[in-house]
């Protein structure tokens, strides 16, 4: 019966590695194969675990292919996460629709996960960037992904490393100097490969965002746009996420970026009080 609680215990441990390894990249679909050197696991016992989480829907194949994505009901847990109310995702709604009104931008809605961010939310103004097609490299063929960490292409369910883009620097500068320490260091190279700057550089620059309160990050030239982003934390003054608008780099006059600015500022005020009394948890695998 030892032996048989144990067996299970590993069963349920390599189920989630492997549903955590499925959201690495923004959730890139991904081959049995590639996931079994990620996770040190022979390929049969992978097919073995993707096949179990599968009669459940927590993950799914592609139609007329090899590759494996998180499934359905990954969204419906996440929904029915007791510390996220139902009145906080109403008002989310609310006021990501409110900010893209008076922007006329995109609004994406992130939520911290462990080291990453995730999108939740999304909402589109009426002068919101046109759209642009996303380059997302196989994981089966490549260690690496590219998404663009704020841009108005960002969906739901598409994650991203924290301390990249104005989103996850602002994320960052809203941490203690112990957990942004810890951070960093676990996420150097991939933020080393982003941001192209000393590591004395990036901590100052980050040090300088939360004295400033919010972020921008106007080097999305090649897709003529421009990131505004506040963090989001609830009441009590804990991170939570983080909130992005997205503008049209011709449009983002000086005076239109500073209209971001507040509206986000307003609009994280309002979302910190529909946070529930239990703490957020950001502990997320």
């Amino acid at each position: 019966m030892a032996a048989e609680r144990r067996t299970g215990t590993q069963a349920l441990h390599r189920a989630a590695d492997l549903l955590a390894e499925l959201a690495r990249d923004a959730g890139a679909p991904r081959r049995i194969a590639s996931i079994a050197r990620a996770l040190a696991l022979p390929e049969p016992t992978v097919a073995r675990l993707l096949g179990g989480l599968a009669e459940v829907g927590l993950v799914e194949r592609l139609p007329h292919s090899l590759l494996w994505r998180l499934g359905p009901e990954i969204d419906a847990l996440a929904q029915a996460r007791p510390v996220l109310s139902p009145s906080f995702w109403r008002e989310a709604d609310a006021v990501l629709d409110e900010v893209a009104d008076t922007t006329g931008g995109t609004v994406t809605l992130w939520l911290r996960s462990g080291d990453d961010r995730v999108c939740v939310r999304r909402a589109d103004g009426v002068l919101a960037p046109d759209s642009v097609s996303v380059v997302r490299l196989d994981a089966a063929s490549s260690d690496t992904s590219f998404i663009v960490d704020d841009g108005h292409d960002a969906c739901p369910g598409d994650r991203a490393p924290l301390g990249i883009g104005a989103g996850g620097l602002v994320e960052l500068a809203g941490l203690s100097a112990e957990d942004q320490g810890a951070i960093v260091g676990r996420l150097w190279p991939r933020i080393l490969a982003s941001e192209h700057m000393p590591r004395s550089e990036y901590d100052a620059q980050v040090d300088a965002l939360r004295e400033q309160g919010y972020a921008t990050d106007d080097s999305h030239d090649w897709q003529h746009s421009f990131c505004t982003a506040v963090a989001l934390t609830d009441a009590a003054g804990a991170l939570i996420g983080d909130l992005v608008v997205v503008q049209r780099l011709e449009l983002a006059s000086v005076s239109r970026r500073l209209a971001a600015v507040q509206a986000l500022q307003r609009a994280a005020r309002r979302l910190a009080q529909s946070v529930s009394d239990r703490p957020y948890s950001a502990s997320l695998r």
